[in-house]
């Protein structure tokens, strides 16, 4: 069998492994250039590859094209593709057909990583093999190349779901639907809904898929759930009050989390109940709950100097991400904004924004948009590049009893190579001038 690869990151070089271990051939074509990290693995492993272009030529001779989720629908060499009547799937479509162990699969405009990450935490503190994979660090094709397990929990984006065909977890959730990556879908929301209900396109009767009642925009969209399909609908104002019980009689205490905001008490709350079905021990779950800290870019305290918090919130490249962020802030944040903007509309953030935010400050190349949504609110809004100089003017402004947050509510790209290069770049700079003064 033979197999291409459009695209030579994360998810494209993990796929090319697993397709290597099962002896298909295999080539990796990319666009740009291939990371060095990435060649120098690809040649350990004898898989070919091309670079700074696709050779249409070679590619059409496969049976099958994998394409990474950073590939686009619209670029020249998918419609060539499609146009040779080729099949394209997603990375995690093609790990999913040769994987045996139950899959838990988690997607959504927000949260998604910290809700993948607490359940797996969970998972491991009830000794199941499992292994934690996706959109969430290591790809699923990577680690099933090492090894098959026992259970999967899949952090999945949307761009992964576009090009699945018979993807079917376990065990699934849509945490939410807010507007993100629209310069994607073509700025129509339905669009993007539809390819987050992908996640459930081959569930059947005997599945779980968990769903958000408090949020309107995934009941509007159900109708792209399988015909005759019943999902369970989460209620998240149950996981406000301290004591969460379980469907299997379990008595959980939310109260003593050490995640930050309301927004992670419904997170909280998916990821138990997708543990429920597997199964649960109330004793288990309440130490891991209490035990679990924050992933990093995520609502991150990572530094407090003077009185003064300093939170890493590197992943919230959305709106939304940030309305809950603000929404866990105390009075005089000081709210780092800017990045790739990705057709934000601001307006929902306005008003939070005004009711606690001191300083607003921008860090990106280009902040007209922003500037122009927010100038009426502030006498200055600084503009950096170099996180380094932020940090110094941050620190000069900053009083006892601040919060300084970084959630750009944008894409890293203009700057940064991604969310996490962002995130630890900001965490250095303001590391840095503390020790400076």
């Amino acid at each position: 069998m033979k197999v291409s690869i459009l695209g030579a990151r994360e998810s494209g070089v993990g796929a090319a492994l697993l397709a290597k271990k099962l002896d298909y051939q295999v080539l990796v074509s990319d666009h740009g250039q291939i990371p060095e990290d990435f060649k120098i693995e690809l040649n350990k492993h004898d898989v070919l590859f091309e670079e700074s272009g696709h050779t249409i030529d070679r590619l059409v001779d496969s049976d099958v094209i994998i394409k990474s989720p950073g590939v686009p629908e619209h670029v020249p060499v998918v419609q060539a593709l499609r146009k040779a009547g080729l099949e394209i799937i997603s990375e995690l479509e093609f790990a999913a057909r040769h994987c045996h162990g139950k899959i838990l699969a988690i997607t959504g405009s927000n949260g998604k990583t910290t809700t993948t990450s607490l359940l797996y935490h969970l998972m491991l503190a009830h000794d199941y093999d499992v292994c934690c994979a996706g959109n969430i660090g290591t790809s699923f094709a990577r680690a099933l190349a090492d090894r098959d397990h026992d259970y999967w929990v899949l952090e999945v984006s949307s761009f992964q779901l576009d090009d699945v065909r018979g993807f079917r977890p376990n065990v699934a959730a849509i945490l939410n639907i807010t507007e993100d990556h629209m310069d994607r879908y073509h700025y129509d929301l339905a669009l993007y809904a539809e390819a987050k209900y992908k996640i459930a396109g081959s569930m059947q009767a005997d599945d779980h898929l968990y769903l958000n009642a408090s949020d309107p925009v995934s009941r509007e969209y159900q109708k792209y759930l399988p015909e005759g399909f019943s999902p369970k609908w989460l209620d998240a104002s149950s996981a406000l009050g301290d004591t969460l019980e379980m469907v299997s009689g379990g008595r959980l205490d939310l109260s003593k989390m050490k995640l930050l905001g309301e927004h992670n008490r419904s997170n909280a709350l998916f990821a138990l109940m997708m543990l429920d079905t597997v199964g649960l021990d109330e004793e288990k779950a309440q130490s891991a709950l209490e035990s679990f800290q924050a992933p990093e870019h995520r609502l991150e305290l990572f530094a407090e100097h003077g009185g003064v918090r300093f939170i890493n919130d590197s992943k919230a490249t959305n709106v939304d991400s940030v309305y809950w962020a603000l929404k866990a802030m105390p009075q005089d944040t000081i709210l780092i904004l800017g990045g790739k903007d990705k057709g934000n509309d601001y307006t929902p953030i306005a008003s939070l924004i005004k009711e606690k935010v001191k300083h607003l400050v921008c860090l990106g190349v280009d902040n007209e948009k922003i500037k122009k949504d927010f100038g009426n609110h502030f006498a200055i809004i600084p503009e950096f590049q170099d996180p380094d100089l932020m940090s110094q003017y941050i620190l000069a402004k900053a009083e006892t009893g601040d919060t300084v947050l970084l959630s750009p509510a944008c894409a890293s790209f203009d700057l940064f190579d991604n969310y996490q290069d962002r995130g630890r770049k900001f965490k250095q700079a303001i590391n840095k001038a503390i020790d400076k003064q």
